[in-house]
């Protein structure tokens, strides 16, 4: 199972494989370093092969056991490579570049968020570090309904359980969105309940009201009037040709395709004006995690209020396409001893984003391309809705 306790393989062929087989990007790999982010790419270059081993075992012993790491176990796992004292001395010097800390004299070493960080930038961004079981949970995604509240709250709660950490989704913004349908159903006298329909099956209910009664037939040509002008654009185009249908009708007097176009408009601001959602859940798990009881009030309360999380993930969107990784203050003090992993989806990967929150000590080598596959699934999920 994913978690914070267990890594897949022991340390040494941890360390061994991010050491011998890891080959740097070159691509649109920079690290975003304005934004106070980190990217899934580039290894430090101040490190050798020799420090990266050593950095990395202890990252992987100290993800595992939860505790500072001494030279005396390390010289254990990673001995006849390295001699204790060159274990010793490679400890010191990981210290002296910030990579390292010591909490107490007598105590081992634990990673710093920026040895974190480095260790984050090895790992690239591959999803194939999934396995069989999970993938197979992930299926599940296929099966969610993008206009629906309870579907999002699903995804997070299987993301929840597969990654013993608290989840999220954003959800796509409406105005973002493609336009499949837009219906007016009657309510009774004036008053119409509009019905806009993304091509992503996302669904947006508003009240309008009419000058004047309507009837089936000129509904039904509205209907058809306004199905020839909004399929397949944005809500922020329909809004542009919306103007200026509206002032051509008035210059012929044509009263039906007036009201038409002055409906449409209506049923469109409201939708327009439906931002994104932030949906999480398993809270419980981040109570659960001592690293954070110092922490944790101000943590919920960033949950519960979201807006600065969603601003933290819309810089993150704005960043890059792919997986985002922010560890401690590269979210702000809000976010001290935490670390967010989350990842686009949908069209283009602007739809939504997704992703996972908990403890900076958290198992990013199978966290990372679980989030990965999931953002994957939901995009092909948005895709196939816009066929």
């Amino acid at each position: 199972m994913f978690g914070t306790r267990v890594l897949v393989g022991t340390p040494v062929e941890l360390v061994s494989m991010l050491c011998c087989s890891y080959k740097p990007k070159t691509s649109g790999c920079q690290e975003a370093r304005e934004h106070g982010m980190t990217r899934t790419t580039n290894l430090d270059e101040e490190l050798s092969p020799r420090l990266k081993k050593v950095l990395f075992t202890i990252i992987s012993e100290y993800v595992n056991q939860g505790r500072p790491v001494s030279s005396k176990s390390l010289s254990l796992e990673i001995t006849p490579d390295l001699s204790p004292a060159t274990v010793r001395r490679a400890m010191h010097e990981l210290t002296e570049l910030g990579y390292l800390a010591q909490p107490h004299t007598s105590a081992g070493r634990v990673p710093t968020d920026k040895g974190l960080r480095t260790f984050v930038r090895s790992l690239g961004d591959s999803n194939t570090g999934v396995d069989n079981a999970h993938s197979q949970m992930l299926a599940q995604l296929d099966r969610v309904n993008p206009g629906e509240h309870r579907s999002w709250q699903d995804v997070v709660r299987l993301l929840s359980s597969l990654s013993y950490q608290a989840a999220l989704v954003v959800t796509p913004a409406m105005s973002e969105a493609l336009l499949r349908q837009l219906r007016f159903v009657p309510c009774g006298g004036n008053l119409l309940l509009a019905v806009v329909v993304t091509k992503e099956g996302l669904v947006h209910n508003a009240y309008v009201e009419s000058r004047e009664p309507l009837c089936e037939s000129e509904l039904e040509r509205i209907h058809n009037y306004l199905g020839g002008l909004i399929e397949g654009k944005s809500l922020d185009e329909i809004r542009r040709i919306l103007r200026a249908e509206l002032e051509d009708a008035r210059a012929l007097s044509d009263n039906l395709r007036q009201q038409a176009t002055v409906l449409g408009a209506a049923a469109i601001e409201s939708s327009v004006g439906t931002a994104a959602e932030v949906v999480v859940e398993g809270r419980s798990r981040l109570v659960a995690q001592p690293e954070l009881k110092d922490h944790l009030e101000t943590l919920m309360r960033v949950l519960e209020e979201k807006s600065l999380l969603l601003e933290l993930l819309d810089r993150a969107a704005a960043t890059d396409k792919g997986p985002m990784v922010l560890i401690g203050d590269e979210g702000g003090s809000a976010f001290e001893g935490c670390a967010i992993i989350s990842a686009p989806f949908g069209p283009d990967a602007g739809g939504g984003r997704v992703g996972v929150i908990g403890p900076s000590r958290m198992n990013y080598r199978t966290l990372v391309p679980l989030i990965a596959l999931s953002a994957e699934r939901l995009s092909r999920l948005l895709d196939k809705g816009d066929k």
